[in-house]
């Protein structure tokens, strides 16, 4: 017996989309929605974090 196919609402949805791209849909779904190029390292919030910290410091002081 083959096991039932399973696709959640967000998948389902995301096939109703005006930019629906099936190539990226696949990608995403063989990836198990983690797509190496969206990845964005921690440090570069922390970057930025810090960035903004001193930006701050010398315009409001």
């Amino acid at each position: 017996m083959a096991e039932p196919l399973r696709i959640s609402a967000k998948n389902l949805g995301a096939l109703t989309l005006p930019d629906f791209c099936p190539r990226c849909f696949w990608l995403k779904l063989k990836a198990r929605n983690r797509l190496p190029f969206q990845i964005f390292p921690g440090i570069f919030s922390s970057i930025d974090a810090y960035t903004k910290r001193v930006v701050h410091a010398w315009v409001f002081h």
